[in-house]
């Protein structure tokens, strides 16, 4: 190892210049890429392409569509079912569908159009006596004459006997002397049957309240069959939705005595109090896409012309995505200029070395060349590699802080800048490289993750902390061996002799107390170990993201108004869905699984829809094709695939109930689909997506612990060959990952799909720190220095550069306390808290821990 930094010192010595150009031209090719980066915020951060749920969601979407877009309309009920506003959703919804991946508007406006259309469909919604009469009221004369004339066409002979009797009660006595007079020639008393010119000679002579009253009583002896012929009749006799004034309007949407038609319920909800439009999109949006949606959508909303005394606000995930993703932008440059300012102040002011801001330039490159190798790689951008920018910011600065601290130490005792280039890299090159060497596997070690975003971090940070090592080992030296050509001796050597001296008196102090301080401190790590268990995962990415954005506000006031939005979606397939045993199979599943499981509320079904909207369908789903065809076009369309392979079966559930248990109801329901014979249903879907990326983060977070140790240790078996220092730097950070939780806890905050990466960022930072004064007090012994002034050596020595480096991690990841992403605000204070503590524990622990193993000769064990 050491031949090849003796090579590198020498290229850097002998071809500074031709060092610095190669690094700036690969720097160039680097930030090409930067072009190329993209976002990804949706569920497929959490769940890797090659599942099967993932794959399951993308035939759910290709047939069914993505997530929707909810447009909520609130004010009056008089404004809202109006027909002003009937024709402002109507345009709406036009007007949206338009656009390039809206492919479907639902609205009750929509539903009513589909429904009247039909004229089969009028049992749906034209079932109340106060609706029959409303309706005649707003007929003409030859449509109430043809409504009439159905009616008593469908009357039994023995019906219309009954209908006679109630005739004679309703006459005056002058109509009666009427109708005799008229009837007297054409013999028509108790004539089984009457002709359409009779009827309407003695309907002439009644009045309008005779007619409505002699109607009802038609109506009121109808049988089923009769009384479904009749009402759609009803319907034919309607007018179109664009052509209804609002008193019928209101009356027709209101005629479940005085709430709204069951088909009407889920766009009307609290019964008109608000209203919704539902725009489904298609399935192969991204962010970008959501992006310019929203945008658009918000564009249409002010143009549309709605009432001005309704407000009208877009909701739902499409629409949270959309105001996301520009203030996720605006957050990395946020994040990147506080980082670098911190880092500037931090150096400019503690690190006492001359050209100190020079490593803030280099680990600016660094995340050039990091980030830059993503977007060439297609690597996307997520919230996980938004906080892994500062952390390279912070750890870069720390390598230059190492490394410059060194040439400067070296440059100081004989003013010759090659030989100060060559010390400093043969010493100190080795020892931060084998920091990088540990702290890239600890990171690779998130690859064991089942949750892409979390791989992807992991891979981010190795990545960007081996680039910021090789940056800062040559050009900060190339750059450093051309400043210092003329060798010129320092007039003044400026140094914190006053942090020297404190942190020399607190090594002497620990080498008095070795004991008390170890058993305090595996106390406290036991301690926060044991509290790990009681820390909950926050699971809902509605909480990980800022609170204030519009569209998530109304995301939240459109669950508390329409109740639950959470479903549990079954893709259920067979050959032919319709088939009269698919559609019993597919009724057997979501009754049987409601019952079992008192979390769901209810089930949304094609057959459970034909069974609500159509009481006749027969029990066994005999000769149903023509019923669903007579289901509204929108409605239809959400549960069966128009090739009729592909249903859909939701469940909906309580939208209070905890995640994991959310999580345990959709693992029983799939485990129990096999006993449905004749069709296979498989979650599929965006919220079941989120359910299993969020079991993916929290899955394996023991194996991640322990892998991150085991691979530790044995890389430090590798480079030292013995055990005592490959133990030596990671007891102090095993105590360190114990108070991580502990720390969690005191503070009230939950794991999330960044902090629960804590463990291998802990082992990353904390051992480069006792690696740092490990290599540092075993130069210190090949001088023959005794091992307890080589320990305080070495603590004073790094023990000063290591409070600068860290400092600067500090800064870096304090920025993130200032994102208003939730999930980034706990990250950064948690991680400013663990680095400070694995910087206690490398200049308290370690001194200790080496103090407590020393032979009476002076010789460390």
């Amino acid at each position: 190892m050491q031949t090849i930094f003796i090579s590198v010192a020498t290229l850097i010595n002998r071809h500074a210049k031709p060092v610095i150009a190669s690094i700036l031209v690969v720097t160039i090719l680097f930030a090409c890429g930067l072009s190329r980066l993209h976002l990804q915020m949706g569920n497929d951060s959490f769940v890797k392409p090659s599942s099967p749920i993932y794959q399951h969601t993308l035939i759910f979407q290709h047939h069914f569509g993505g997530d929707s877009y909810y447009i909520l309309l609130k004010g009056k009920k008089e404004l809202l079912i109006s027909k002003e506003t009937a024709r402002a959703v109507r345009r709406f919804s036009a007007q949206a569908l338009r656009m390039q991946h809206i492919n479907g508007a639902t609205s009750y406006v929509t539903v009513l159009d589909a429904i009247l259309a039909n004229g089969e469909r009028g049992d749906t919604i034209l079932d109340s006596r106060q609706l029959a009469a409303t309706v005649l009221s707003f007929l003409n004369k030859k449509q109430e004459q043809t409504l009439q004339q159905e009616v008593f066409q469908q009357l039994s002979r023995q019906q219309k006997i009954k209908m006679e009797d109630k005739l004679l009660h309703l006459l005056t006595p002058r109509q009666i002397l009427q109708i005799i007079h008229k009837l007297q020639n054409e013999q028509l008393i108790r004539q089984p049957r009457q002709s359409a010119d009779q009827l309407a000679m003695v309907n002439g002579l009644l009045t309008d309240d005779q007619k409505h009253r002699l109607l009802h009583a038609a109506a009121a002896l109808l049988s089923d069959r009769q009384r479904l012929s009749v009402q759609r009749q009803f319907v034919h006799a309607l007018p179109g939705v664009r052509r209804m004034n609002s008193a019928l309007l209101q009356r027709l949407i209101f005629s479940d005595h005085g709430r709204v038609v069951q088909p009407l319920r889920p766009l009307l909800p609290q019964n008109g109090r608000y209203a919704l439009i539902v725009l489904q999109t298609s399935g192969n949006t991204d962010l970008s896409t959501d992006v310019k949606m929203s945008h658009e959508i918000s564009q249409l909303i002010q143009k549309n012309g709605f009432d001005k005394r309704l407000s009208v606000k877009a909701a739902g995930p499409p629409a949270v995505l959309g105001q996301l993703v520009p203030l996720a932008l605006k957050t990395i440059i946020l994040v990147l200029c506080l980082s670098l300012a911190l880092m500037l102040l931090i150096l400019l002011f503690v690190f006492h070395v001359r050209r100190r801001l020079l490593s803030a330039g280099l680990v600016l490159i660094g995340n050039i060349w990091t980030f830059g190798l993503m977007g060439w790689c297609g690597v996307p951008i997520t919230l996980a590699t938004m906080a892994a920018m500062p952390v390279i910011i912070g750890l870069g600065t720390d390598f230059g802080v190492q490394l410059h601290n060194r040439y400067e130490e070296e440059y100081r005792k004989q003013a010759d800048a090659a030989l100060a280039v060559s010390q400093a890299i043969q010493h100190m090159g080795p020892a931060v490289g084998i920091a990088v060497f540990i702290m890239a596997l600890s990171f690779l070690t998130l690859l064991y993750s089942e949750a892409p975003i979390m791989q992807q971090f992991g891979v981010t940070l190795a990545v960007g902390v081996v680039f910021c090592y090789l940056i800062s080992l040559t050009l900060l030296f190339a750059i450093l061996r051309l400043l210092d050509h003329k060798n010129k001796p320092l007039l003044s050597e400026r140094s914190n002799y006053f942090i020297a001296a404190r942190l020399n008196a607190l090594t002497g102090s620990v080498g008095k107390a070795p004991i008390p301080i170890l058993a305090l401190a595996a106390l406290l790590a036991v301690a926060g170990f044991y509290s790990e268990q009681s820390i909950p995962l926050e699971t809902n990415f509605q909480k990980l993201i800022p609170q204030h954005l519009p569209a998530l506000d109304q995301t939240n006031q459109l669950q508390r108004i329409a109740g639950s939005s959470i479903y549990l979606t079954y893709l259920i397939s067979a050959r032919d869905v319709t088939a009269p045993a698919a559609l019993h199979a597919i009724e057997h599943f979501g009754r049987i699984e409601q019952n079992k499981h008192r979390e769901i509320e209810a089930v949304t079904s094609l057959p459970a829809l034909l069974t609500k909207l159509t009481p006749s369908v027969p029990k066994k789903y005999v000769s149903v094709a023509s019923r669903m065809r007579q289901l509204p076009a929108p409605v239809r369309q959400k549960l069966l695939s128009g090739d009729h392979h592909f249903a859909t079966v939701q469940f909906r559930v309580n939208q209070n109930l905890p995640a994991a248990d959310l999580l345990r109801v959709m693992n029983q329901i799939s485990s129990d689909r096999q006993t449905y014979a004749g069709i296979r249903a498989v979650p599929a879907g965006p919220e079941v997506m989120m359910l299993q990326g969020m079991d993916n983060i929290g899955a394996h977070h023991l194996l991640l612990i322990a892998a991150g140790l085991a691979s530790s240790f044995i890389g430090l078996l590798v480079v030292y060959r013995r055990l005592k220092y490959a133990f030596y730097p990671l007891l102090p950070i095993l105590f360190v990952l114990g108070y991580s939780p502990g720390t969690l806890q005191l503070l009230g905050l939950s794991y999330n799909p960044i902090t629960i990466t804590l463990s291998a960022l802990v082992l990353g930072i904390g051992t480069e720190f006792t690696i740092l004064i490990i290599e540092r007090y075993r130069e210190e012994k090949k001088r023959g220095i005794a091992a307890t002034q080589a320990i305080q050596t070495a603590v004073c020595n790094v023990g000063q550069a290591i409070m600068v480096s860290g400092l600067t991690v500090i800064g870096g990841f304090s920025t993130l306390t200032m994102t208003g992403f939730p999930m980034l605000n706990a990250f950064g204070v948690i991680t400013v808290l663990d680095t400070a503590y694995s910087l206690l524990s490398a200049l308290i622990v370690l001194p200790a821990l080496m103090f407590l193993f020393q032979s009476k000769q002076g010789v460390l064990q």
